[in-house]
């Protein structure tokens, strides 16, 4: 349909803007004065930052940026987005002249290969730290699907994942397994000594056996921790073999039961346990690689290549087989052959990221699960793929128990003991459930456990970034289920106080150019580690911006280590032919059923006429069936204001058939509309282009 066919709405109702949209648009022009800011003070003229870490802890820093221009950020937010991405890119790649040309930073060392992570430091390549340095990259098909760089990227990216690259044969597509849970552009890890570890924090370089004790001390990272480092290397040092993180006799169990001290110290013993440690941990696949459905469904988006879409469905299908063979308990190993633990006799727990370390599903399982499932539903409208983690949560509360306070908590982790770790569960992975599906049994489920959950204030709206908790969500839930009215004020309101507290932060760091190279921190420092010098991620990042997404949008903010951003709807500014809100305008999506949408649309100005286009879904994977809209007359003209205000109102509902994706809405000056738009889901593929982003 081309745009001029779309249908044409026009908002009648003048008055007052409410005080979700005034904060809105505070909201949207003081994070765009706080990029700015952040830009000038941490940022050299290319757009890279002062700070150096690992790779991925560099791309968090304006991880939202572009999603923040989609939404109807300034263009420059964009520019910076865009800049920072491919500055960072190109200086931490892997060359052969690095090191000679270039003056680097004293903790820098090269994480990149062909723009894509290397194995220079394997805790880095899982898709845990993929998925957090890929989420910038996700948001500029939202962005500007048309630049053909990251179109290139996008493919490239996504054939080390299918097969496509014969430098990286990651995927075994007999199998349905990736090859193993550390790999990149060079392929999979299969060897702990095949690629040497450097300690870039100290300076150092460890050998394969070094890799194997560390890994063995620290099994939920997989690795050399940049937290332990500094923290406990001294006494890892002193041959002190006591595990720093869980237990270790589930790493290698039950190859071996029983762990001895100093095992390193025996020449025959410390390669035995080296050959042990390289099938266990390294030869097969794990749960948390079902992040790579995202990267290969961002490809599918940008090209519509069916290739992309089959091999996500094949890949989350496997696993979805795996899980019913194993009892419906989703297994966290697979050997080379596709068999549940076949380096484990059998065991299905005990593998990276798995049930057995130390988050347990809390962090790692159930976020990976959580964008395995949503990619399959998003390429398919098919709520059976839903299946894979609403198994996974059922199974939690099945084996949950009651506390000593009498609150409801499930097992997060299972190991020799059987399940243990027992938590209240929280909101995160359920909420993308239940937006995904809309189904009541989802509904249900998260009713169940606000009510056993007595110790939690559901409606309580704070500011904290919460990349993984899902904090956000209880809140954003309780407004839909109407007990929380409030809460599109009260999270743009806790969003803009963040944000001023973030400027005059910035303002008052008085620290040079180079003590800020130096010092590689920025403010605020971190409450937990606040002596640390190397401290930056996402807590460098002034744009925190989840509530607006959640407010604009109706959707959970995105699942933080690799998801798709979800949406009901999203809005493009007609006038400039952008995505986005158009100036002066706000959005809230006041309803979310399985059918119909609830959408008010304020224009703050006193002056200009706003024109902007809805689609139904993110993706435009919805169709809107008809609209439905309040008309006002008045029985007194306009031109005798008081006449006006004082006379009597006449209200008619106006329905207009859509059958598209699209449609235009017109506000006049300080107008308003409420629109209640039906909806018939995943109508169609998804994709990040449409008419209106046509080049």
């Amino acid at each position: 349909m081309n745009i001029k066919e779309f249908p044409t709405v026009k908002a009648t109702r003048i008055g007052p803007p409410p005080a979700w949209a005034l904060l809105q648009r505070k909201l949207i022009t003081t994070l765009e004065d706080a990029a700015d800011i952040f830009v000038e003070k941490y940022c050299s003229s290319d757009l890279s930052t002062y700070y150096v870490q690992d790779v991925d802890d560099i791309y968090e820093i304006m991880h939202n940026w572009g999603l923040f221009y989609a939404l109807g950020g300034d263009d420059r937010i964009l520019d910076y987005a865009l800049g920072f991405w491919n500055s960072t890119t190109r200086y931490y790649e892997e060359t052969e002249s690095e090191a000679s040309s270039v003056n680097r930073h004293p903790f820098y060392m090269p994480q990149l290969h062909n723009e894509f992570w290397n194995l220079n430091i394997p805790y880095n390549s899982d898709w845990f730290h993929i998925g957090e340095g890929s989420q910038s990259f996700y948001d500029f098909g939202l962005a500007d699907p048309n630049l053909e760089e990251n179109m290139r990227r996008s493919v490239r990216f996504a054939g080390l994942y299918i097969g496509e690259d014969p430098q990286a044969p990651n995927y075994d597509p007999n199998y349905r397994i990736i090859r193993s849970p550390y790999h990149g552009s060079e392929g999979p890890l299969r060897h702990a000594g095949s690629k040497v570890t450097l300690l870039h924090s100290l300076g150092e370089t460890t050998d394969d056996l070094d890799y194997v004790k560390a890994w063995l001390d620290h099994a939920s990272y997989g690795g050399f921790n940049h937290r332990s480092i500094t923290r406990d290397w001294e006494r890892w040092q002193q041959k002190d073999g006591r595990p720093i993180g869980g237990d270790q006799d589930n790493h290698l169990y039950p190859t071996v039961k029983n762990l001895e001290r100093e095992w390193w110290n025996t020449p025959q013993r410390a390669q035995e346990i080296a050959s042990v440690f390289d099938k266990m941990a390294l030869d097969g696949d794990v749960p948390e690689n079902l992040g790579a459905t995202a990267m290969v469904t961002n490809a599918y988006l940008y090209t519509g290549d069916e290739k992309y879409r089959r091999w996500v469905l094949d890949y989350v299908e496997g696993w979805i087989e795996r899980t019913k063979n194993n009892g419906g308990v989703i297994p966290d190993n697979v050997g080379p052959t596709g068999k549940i633990g076949e380096h484990r006799a059998g065991q299905w727990w005990g593998g990276l990221k798995g049930w057995s370390s130390d988050d347990g599903a809390a962090s790692n399982l159930l976020i990976s699960v959580a964008v395995g499932a949503e990619s399959a539903h998003l390429l398919t409208g098919d709520d059976a793929y839903l299946d894979l983690l609403r198994s996974q949560l059922n199974l939690l509360i099945e084996n949950g128990d009651r506390d000593k306070d009498g609150q409801f908590v499930v097992p997060m982790r299972y190991g020799i003991d059987g399940w243990d770790d027992f938590q209240p569960l929280k909101i995160y992975e359920m909420a993308h459930l239940y937006h995904a599906s809309l189904e009541k049994k989802d509904y249900d489920s998260l009713v169940s456990l606000r009510e056993s959950n007595s110790s939690r204030d559901w409606n309580a709206v704070d500011s904290q970034r919460d990349r993984r908790s899902g904090d956000a969500e209880y809140g954003r839930f309780q407004y839909y289920d109407g007990r929380n009215k409030d809460w599109p004020v009260k999270i743009q309101n806790a969003e803009l106080n963040f944000v001023l507290t973030m400027i005059e932060t910035m303002r008052q760091d008085i620290r040079s150019t180079e003590e800020i190279i130096y010092d590689n921190h920025w403010p605020p420092k971190h409450s937990e580690y606040p002596s640390r010098r190397d401290y930056g991620c996402e807590a460098a990042n002034p744009l925190v911006m989840k509530g607006l997404t959640q407010v604009t949008t109706g959707a959970p903010q995105n699942v933080y280590n690799g998801g798709l951003q979800r949406g009901s709807v999203r809005y493009f500014d007609l006038d400039r032919s952008r995505p986005g809100l158009p100036l002066d305008v706000a959005a809230l999506v006041y309803k979310i059923e399985s059918d119909v949408i609830g959408i008010q649309l304020v224009n703050t100005s006193t002056e200009k006429v706003r024109r902007l286009v809805v689609q139904s879904g993110v993706f435009g994977e919805h169709n809107f069936t008809d609209i439905r809209i309040e008309d006002t007359q008045s029985d007194v003209s306009i031109l005798d204001p008081l006449a006006w205000l004082e006379g009597q109102r006449t209200f008619s509902e106006q329905v207009v058939r859509v059958n598209g994706r699209h449609f235009i809405v017109e506000l006049p000056p300080s107008r308003s509309i409420r629109i209640e738009a039906g909806v018939d889901r995943f109508a169609n593929q998804p994709s990040y282009h449409n008419e209106l982003t046509a080049p």
